[in-house]
């Protein structure tokens, strides 16, 4: 079936104003500007082919003439100038009685599987306040070790002069201080809570019915699989 676009009077569809008509006032519009060929109506499969030297356009790029250029239901058209008022291909379907595809069926995924957002999401923002934590904790253990090493030989050198008992003293600082510091950052370290956390996520992200792990695979992956890759429980339900 083909929907002809122009301002003839013998046109099958005309498109703009009052019942689509063309505005006949601008002289670029051709009588036969352009014309749709449906080429099934279910699935929806069709094009557009331009026939007129005056330009037409599809969603801003200009097409070649005579030559078909594939179409979808959300496309505008535009006759002569860019400027110009697209035509919704959807409204011209509709005056020109196509049936338009019907829209998918409404979905939603069930309450025990948004759970597992919510546990995800809490996973990932808990785990990365903690690592980062615990990289800095190892940053400022590295930083104190190496000035204590520095510190030291710094002190061997000073201190050639000095006593073995003043040596050691001097020497004897620093050391003591790496471990106090280092005793202080294991103690705030928050390793252990990360075990825990793992432990924690590993009992509470699993599959509502077949109560299988699903290991650190991220919440927007499992949705796209759309159902559990073990029981085949289905993630979603259809709104009727």
């Amino acid at each position: 079936m083909n929907i002809k676009i122009g301002k003839d009077p013998s046109v099958d569809t005309s498109v703009k104003g009052v019942d689509y008509k063309l505005n006949t006032d601008d002289r670029f519009i051709s009588r036969h500007h352009a014309f749709i060929t449906v080429e099934s109506k279910s699935p929806l499969k069709m094009n557009v082919t331009a026939k007129s030297v005056n330009k037409t356009f599809i969603n801003g790029k200009v097409l070649e003439n005579n030559k078909p250029y594939a179409l979808n239901i959300d496309d505008a058209l535009q006759l002569v100038s860019i400027q110009n008022e697209p035509i919704s291909i959807k409204e011209l379907l509709t005056f020109a009685k196509i049936p338009l595809p019907k829209a998918p069926t409404a979905k939603q995924y069930k309450p025990d599987f948004l759970l597992l957002k919510d546990i995800y999401d809490n996973y990932k923002k808990e785990s990365t306040r903690l690592t980062k934590k615990d990289a800095l904790i190892n940053g400022l253990r590295s930083s104190v070790f190496a000035l204590s090493t520095a510190s030291v030989g710094l002190i061997a050198i000073l201190g050639k002069e000095d006593d073995t008992t003043m040596k050691l003293v001097k020497i004897g600082i620093p050391v003591v201080v790496v471990i106090g510091v280092t005793l202080f950052l294991n103690s705030i370290s928050p390793r252990d809570k990360i075990i825990q956390l793992n432990d924690q996520f590993e009992v509470d992200y699993i599959c509502p019915n077949c109560s299988r792990s699903f290991g650190k695979t991220s919440w927007t992956l499992l949705a796209r699989q759309n159902q559990c890759a073990f029981c085949k429980t289905p993630w979603t339900e259809e709104n009727k």
